[in-house]
This record gives C-alpha cells, structure tokens and sequence, in this order.
C-alpha cells in the first residue's frame, strides 16, 4: 500500500538504481501536450536530471534531456534542474509543476483524482496517480489555458539493461474518474510479448482494479516511433471478456535520457464508447 511518506526519495538498492517523478498531461481542446520528468541518482552528492516534451499543435516545441548535476541535499518537497520544476503541496493529494526554457513554459497545478496504482516490473516499483491539471502553457507570443486530466508517477529500481530488450509504460485518462496504467519490461532473449513482466492496474477514482493477465502490443514506423498500440486487460483467470483498448499516437519524440533511447509519445485512445488520452514511453538500449 502506498503512502504518504513514499513521496520522499527513495534510497539506493544496487548499480543503476534511480528515482524518478514524471508529470504527463494532454489538453486536446488545446492541442497542448506535455511530459516532464526529474530523474535522481544517490549519492553524496546526488545527482539530477531533466526531462522535458512540449507539443503544440501536434508538434515538438520543447525537448529537453539534460547531463546529471549535482544535489546536495534531494527531496521532491521541490526539486529542479535544467529549468524543470516539480513540488509537493500535499503528498499524494497536489503537485505544481514548472518548466521555464526559451521554447516554451508551463505552470501547472495538479490534484489528485485516484488513489495510487501501483507499479511493480522488471526491478522498477512506484505508483501512478490520475490526476485533474490547471495552469498555463506559454509558446511564443501564444499563453494557452489548460484544464484537462494527467498523471503524476513516482518511479524507483534499476533495470539490468544488460538482460532487458525494452522497458514499456502505458497511460490512459479515460475519464475524470477512470484510468489505468501499465508496465512492461521484455528480457533480452524473449521472442515475444508472452514472456513480458507485466504490471497493470484500473482505477474507478475511489478504488483500484488489479489486472490479473495484461496482454500490450505496439506498432511503430520505420523509424522506430510509436504509431499505434492496444491492450487487452483480464481482471480475473475466470473473466469472460477482457477489457480491450486501442490507440494511436497524437504526437512524439525521441531522445537519449540517461544514456537510454526513449520514445515518447501522447495517444488517443478507445475502451468502447469511451475516448480519452495518455501517454507511453518506450526505453531500449541505443
């Protein structure tokens, strides 16, 4: 179970551990998409990095992967570097959220609107939380309103990149109410998804749904960006139907983060009769 005290840093379990807060959002009556993240090494002192996408009008206007710099003393009370910046108002309840660069700046607020969805694959553990987002996005002489849905994710581990193929995260905000995340990490001899370590939890907006069984399949382009994608969720051994969602990406980029290839992209997605918007990121060694 998740609590409050989880929103401080987490300490060191081994080579390549890191710790790291992401804030997505995605305002489609805005066509202002965002992703920024903070990544925090140990150490005495540690170290810190940024990462920052900005869209607008289905377009990168900001992407940012800073080098580590040092931190004396980390906390995400707040925390920031390379012009990112993310804070605790109340754990697990309020966030701001902060990015200033020639390109582009955000000022952001977030609520909460779920409880924490656990995370738990490939030696990364962590939560997500849906979340409602206010602020403002400043693209050249243009200052966007926004107020749409998001996440904010807490994120911890190392992954052996050594015996790991990919690593992916999945997002969708289906609702003010419902969401869902998932993550997938893929040994490096595994031929297919079957043998995936698997994590994956619903969100009503007052409880979690755990998935018993999450089937994710990706389409990319020739150049390895993320077109397409669908996830097929069995919440029990014994459920008749699974819960089936498909998407198809708004926007993206790619970028090296922490000496990792990330693909990072914004997608619209359908469970049904309902739409909504996510996020998914998909790490691979260059």
């Amino acid at each position: 179970m998740i609590e409050p005290d989880q929103e401080t840093p987490r300490g060191s379990s081994g080579a390549g551990f890191s710790d790291s807060v992401s804030v997505a959002f995605g305002d489609a009556d805005a066509d202002v998409f965002g992703l920024l993240r903070l990544e925090l090494e140990p150490g005495s002192p540690g170290e810190v990095s940024a990462l920052a996408l900005l869209f607008a009008d289905r377009e990168p206007v900001v992407t940012l992967a800073s080098e580590a710099s040092p931190v004396v003393e980390p906390a995400w009370t707040r925390l920031e570097a390379a012009g990112v910046a993310l804070e605790v108002v109340e754990p697990l309840a309020a966030w701001r959220a902060q990015l200033t660069t020639p390109g582009g700046q955000l000022e952001l607020e977030l609520s909460s609107a779920s409880p924490p969805l656990e995370i738990s694959a490939g030696g990364l553990d962590g939560y997500a939380q849906l979340c409602r987002v206010r602020g403002t996005a400043t693209i050249g002489s243009s200052v966007h309103q926004l107020e749409c849905l998001g996440e904010r994710v807490h994120c911890w581990g190392a992954i052996d990149w050594d015996r790991t193929r990919l690593a992916r995260t999945l997002s969708a905000w289906l609702s003010p109410k419902q969401a869902l995340i998932v993550a997938a990490v893929r040994p490096e001899k595994a031929r297919g998804h079957d043998v995936e370590e698997i994590s994956a939890q619903l969100t009503d907006g007052e409880s979690v749904i755990g998935i018993e069984d999450a089937r994710i399949s990706t389409t990319q382009d020739g150049e390895g960006r993320l077109r397409r994608a669908g996830l097929e969720l069995w919440e029990s051994d014994d459920a008749v139907y699974p819960r089936r969602l498909g998407g198809e990406a708004i926007c993206g980029s790619t970028l090296i983060f922490g000496g990792i290839e990330l693909e990072s992209a914004f997608f619209e997605w359908h469970m049904g009769e309902q739409q909504g918007v996510g996020h998914c990121d998909l790490r691979r060694r260059p």
